[in-house]
């Protein structure tokens, strides 16, 4: 849909204040390119070795760009923003720019995006990965809830051929609305390469009867960009994922 790219070209430069473009409120924008990480969170759990870094390599604008290196078995790596005053209402829209090396192998459940509420136990989390050693062939997509109130239905969708190209740059863009309590009027969508590949607009149950969907317990305030996968890549692969150009927004694209 763009609005990333008509944002970036607003914001200008890497930014941690609020602003205001198409009816949303700028929450956090981030493009690397003082060779810092600003506010977003990156490095590794379980023991893994830090595979995140700050490199000239590839970047989508600019000079620098955010690399996750998932070789030698260290697929425990993430990048993240949790830099919330309080946990997110309602709506959030996220936006950013990912790039597949050549040498990248999806093993399965790659997740290219996670948001939760980590700071009260997952009691929100929505994975969205590119799944399955396939992906590149099939254009697997898999939406995957995990959390003791989330909506228990796993969405299998596919991204168009022409967005699964590696040594490339994409726009992977998210969408979210709570539903209120016991309904099913909560919204979400998802872009890549301003392609619709799912849209439950007023549809979609992210928290379940009887978890309020008004309380803190149950809202957003972590986004990772990417987390994990779930297996490692055959012996011998060295897969290396970039991310630019991140865009947090709090409120409704459209």
């Amino acid at each position: 849909m763009g609005i990333g790219e008509n944002v970036g070209e607003n914001v200008g430069e890497n930014t941690g204040q609020s602003g205001n473009n198409q009816g949303l409120r700028l929450i956090y924008a981030w493009n690397f390119d003082d060779g810092t990480w600003g506010d977003i969170g990156h490095g590794a759990t379980g023991g893994d070795s830090d595979g995140t870094s700050i490199t000239t390599e590839e970047a989508h604008s600019g000079t620098y760009c955010a690399k996750v290196d998932y070789s030698g078995g260290n697929n425990l790596n993430h990048i993240w923003y949790d830099g919330f005053r309080d946990l997110i209402d309602r709506e959030l829209y996220v936006s950013f720019w990912y790039f597949h090396h050549a040498d990248f192998e999806i093993q399965r459940n790659h997740k290219c995006m996670r948001i939760t509420n980590s700071f009260n136990s997952f009691n929100i989390n929505q994975e969205y990965m590119f799944d399955t050693a396939s992906y590149f062939t099939t254009g697997a997509f898999h939406v995957q809830p995990s959390s003791a109130c989330g909506n228990p239905e796993n969405i299998w969708k596919s991204v168009p051929s022409g967005s699964r190209t590696k040594d490339a740059w994409h726009h992977f863009e998210w969408y979210g609305k709570l539903n209120t309590n016991g309904n099913d009027d909560g919204s979400i969508k998802i872009w890549v390469d301003d392609s619709v590949i799912m849209d439950e607009t007023d549809n979609f149950t992210f928290i379940a009867s009887g978890c309020d969907p008004q309380s803190n317990t149950y809202k957003w305030n972590t986004i990772y960009m990417p987390s994990n996968f779930a297996d490692v890549p055959p012996g011998g692969s060295v897969p290396t994922y970039y991310v630019d150009d991140i865009q947090i927004f709090s409120g409704n694209p459209e």
